[in-house]
């Protein structure tokens, strides 16, 4: 059960947040009970730093919007009213300062990650550090089924090695340092959402008796990691796993109880992982015009999905000259007009851009040599 508003739970750290919030009905006491609401679960979600994805991700809206709003009873104290403002049709606004009780609220936020559901292209890059002089096998184990179980989840687990030689040398330096670094976190924030790092190790434990019957070999491993935000550089999860096995010769033993161990990993810390990555991905409408076959639209949706920040295309339409496309995309309206305009694989011009909706028309391509 959550502590009373306005009292902390015990040993949560409290954040002050301010955060706006909207109400209307016919009952004036009602509208305003409504934008105080609504008020309360803006400064829970900002508080811990959720943002609940746009409206075309339905299932997951609802689901953490519903989250929210049953936290917000529990873990946002006594709020002190800034401003409040009545619009026509009993149209409350309020602006509250309220403190959030941290902690136990993000807790339970990751205990809800399991019932998430990821969409689009989150990219996740495995950095394990094996103790040197440890068999190829650790790595290979370790690596092998934590890569699977975030395909399951509909994760891209980007391979180190395509990265460049600097971010290489960022990865190592997250793998050495017990803490990492904000700055090497950050300078891969343009080729991965996440970083799992930190070591893995096995122990043979040799021949072991069984029910009077010896020959069987027995590991012990442990799979020591942290799941590294790029765009803040923060450990989102930290967590050591261990896990035993017993089998009919030594590598198989080795081989099966670091699998485990990254399974027992994973099924911690999967919670955290996904919320890390249901991103504020939002729906943007494009109005193309100048589009004079699907062959050009095909062209400017591959340059949509080269974007570091678009997630998808989930709806298309044609109808020369004009075509309609939507994007999803992490960021503002603006950032994804300077995208388009920065690439060159399109020729296009951004005529109009609004909250939701980007005008472009496109451009005859310039001739080679021109």
């Amino acid at each position: 059960a959550g502590a009373a508003p306005g009292r902390a739970p015990a040993d949560v750290t409290a954040k002050w947040v301010v955060a706006d919030g909207i109400g209307a009905n016919e009952n004036r006491a009602r509208a305003r009970d409504e934008a105080l609401n609504n008020a309360r679960e803006a400064a829970l979600a900002e508080g811990v730093g959720l943002f609940v994805r746009s409206e075309v991700q339905t299932e997951n809206s609802r689901l953490l919007s519903s989250k929210v709003y049953t936290l917000t009873q529990g873990f946002v104290g006594a709020h002190e009213v800034l401003s409040e403002k009545w619009e026509p049709d009993n149209v409350c606004r309020v602006t509250i300062n309220a403190p959030v009780f941290l902690g136990k609220v993000a807790d339970a936020l990751v205990a809800l990650g399991d019932q998430l559901r990821l969409v689009g292209n989150p990219r996740v890059v495995l950095a394990i550090q094996p103790p040197t002089g440890a068999p190829q096998l650790v790595r290979e184990a370790t690596e092998g089924t934590l890569r699977q179980l975030l395909k399951d989840e509909r994760v891209n687990v980007v391979d180190a090695a395509t990265l460049s030689q600097e971010k290489q040398r960022r990865l190592q330096n997250l793998r050495r340092l017990g803490e990492p670094e904000a700055a090497d976190a950050l300078e891969l924030l343009n080729d991965v959402d996440l970083v799992l790092t930190g070591s893995a190790s096995v122990v043979p434990q040799g021949q072991v008796t069984a029910y009077g019957i010896k020959g069987r070999f027995s590991s012990r491993a442990a799979v020591d990691l942290r799941a590294v935000c790029t765009a803040t550089g923060q450990v989102l999860a930290s967590y050591r796993a261990e896990a035993a096995h017993t089998q009919s010769n030594q590598d198989a033993a080795s081989e099966i109880a670091l699998s485990n161990a990254a399974r027992e990993w994973m099924a911690r810390g999967l919670g955290a992982v996904k919320l890390a990555l249901c991103e504020p991905a939002q729906c943007y409408q494009l109005t193309v015009a100048g589009a004079e076959s699907t062959a050009a639209v095909d062209q400017l949706v591959d340059a949509l999905l080269a974007s570091r920040f678009a997630r998808e295309v989930p709806r298309r339409a044609f109808n020369a000259p004009v075509a309609d496309v939507d994007v999803l995309y992490v960021g503002t309206a603006d950032g994804l007009r300077r995208e388009l305009e920065d690439q060159k694989a399109v020729p296009l011009q951004v005529k109009e851009t609004t909250w939701r909706t980007l005008t472009l028309k496109l451009l005859p391509a310039q001739p080679k040599g021109g």
